[in-house]
């Protein structure tokens, strides 16, 4: 790969900040506006012997090498060397900011504990909250930021980043603090999520509709009037929150301007898909009890079903989401890394070859899952998850000459340079 100070400026030529020249491929993920949803998510728009050329940190202008480099002059020059070119990764859940770690659990989970006799060890969720009410938001600003270099060097360029370990409303408030002070609009752009209706504590203060109440009329018009979070997620589950207190949250959240998620029949089925669709959530996330009718409301929904592939695949958990049926019925469908102390995993390529092989996607849906549909999930598929003319330069180049690579080569990373908001941030060779 080649990165060079470009000529003086012909008066006849356009000028750009960059032109990325020579990809193998480049994998646009071009479509028609919205997430992509059946055969649409096989097109992954490939322009042979591609570039791209970027101006003001948009792309301007996307086509043959040699029609690109006839038209503009540009002051650098990344010549990809015949490598696949595709969008920035976008990773559409995850648990960025938590303190500690629960690595000793493993052995546990090896002799067949199970969740429960793990909390009685003094691990699982209540382990976290523990470690993150205990750190100062310098700590988990700190933590936040080496966590997002490493995304970056493995090519995400937008990513979520949920509380949720907080549980009172100050540590919660750090938590989301810390992910508005490790956002880097020219590295790896965090949008902030409120999960508050996460775990249920064991004795809620005041019993367990007045802790639902705190959080949908405390906690939640305070994180709008600061404009801590984006989103609001309610985990919604048997072990968890309920339909009608999600279904209070979540208003509330809408009340306030705030967009919606849910943690939805991940463990078992409480037709928390169809609430989301219902409600106009977002994203419904994890699936993994999603029932057919379910799939065939987020498939009429503009709701994203976002399939976190990690969370089986480590948590020895016995089944893995429908994936095909939920693309064969239509749904958009999203992949996302899920990192939290139970399924540490940072690196969407890792994420991108197990929605291969545990998920049964194709390479190019898988890819389409890893950009466009996850930036959906996010509020932001019209500005990154494309290299199209106006969306943001968020670019990566990668060792490997096809979309299949990507997931051939497993355990490795395939980024070789991360352009974002056109300017090259992480690069070898």
């Amino acid at each position: 790969m080649g990165l060079t100070q470009g000529s003086r400026f012909k008066a006849f030529e356009l000028k750009v900040d960059l032109l990325l020249t020579r990809a193998g491929h480049v994998a646009t993920l071009r479509g028609p506006r919205g997430p992509k949803r059946g055969r649409g998510l096989r097109g992954p728009g490939l322009v042979a012997g591609g570039a791209v050329a970027v101006r003001d940190g948009r792309v301007v202008d996307v086509g043959p090498t040699p029609r690109l480099r006839a038209r503009y002059q540009a002051a650098t020059v990344l010549d990809a060397e015949g490598g696949l070119v595709t969008p920035g990764f976008v990773d559409p859940h995850n648990h960025l900011p938590f303190a500690g770690n629960r690595a000793f659990e493993l052995r546990l989970k090896l002799a067949g504990k199970s969740y429960e006799s793990i909390l009685k060890a003094g691990g699982g969720i209540l382990r976290t909250i523990r470690d993150t009410q205990g750190a100062t938001l310098s700590e988990l600003t700190r933590l936040v930021r080496e966590r997002a270099r490493t995304m970056l060097a493995w090519g995400t360029t937008t990513s979520e980043a949920k509380s949720g370990y907080g549980r009172d409303w100050p540590h919660e408030r750090k938590q989301l603090e810390a992910v508005r002070r490790a956002s880097d609009p020219h590295g790896v752009e965090l949008v902030p999520t409120f999960l508050g209706a996460h775990a249920v504590p064991p004795r809620p203060p005041g019993g367990r509709a007045a802790w639902v109440r705190r959080i949908a009329h405390d906690m939640v018009p305070a994180v709008a009037k600061a404009r801590l979070a984006d989103f609001v997620d309610v985990f919604l589950d048997r072990a968890a929150y309920t339909r009608e207190e999600a279904r209070i949250v979540l208003d509330q959240a809408r009340r306030h301007g705030l967009r919606t998620k849910l943690h939805a029949d991940e463990f078992t089925n409480q037709r928390a898909a169809e609430l989301g669709a219902e409600t106009g959530a977002t994203s419904c996330d994890h699936l993994l009890r999603v029932s057919k009718r379910g799939i065939a409301r987020l498939a009429a929904s503009s709701s994203v079903a976002v399939l976190l592939p990690g969370v089986a695949a480590l948590g020895f958990l016995d089944s893995q989401a429908p994936a095909r049926a939920l693309v064969e019925a239509g749904a958009a469908v999203a992949l996302g890394t899920d990192f939290n102390p139970n399924c540490p995993v940072l690196t969407m390529p890792t994420v991108l070859q197990w929605g291969v092989y545990e998920l049964r996607l194709t390479p190019e849906e898988a890819l389409a899952a890893c950009t466009t549909n996850a930036a959906h999930a996010l509020g932001r598929g019209n500005e990154v998850g494309r290299i199209e003319k106006g969306y943001q330069a968020d670019l990566l180049v990668h060792d490997v000459a096809s979309v299949e690579e990507l997931a051939y080569w497993v355990g490795q990373n395939p980024v070789r340079a991360v352009v974002k908001r056109g300017k090259v941030r992480v690069g070898r060779g």
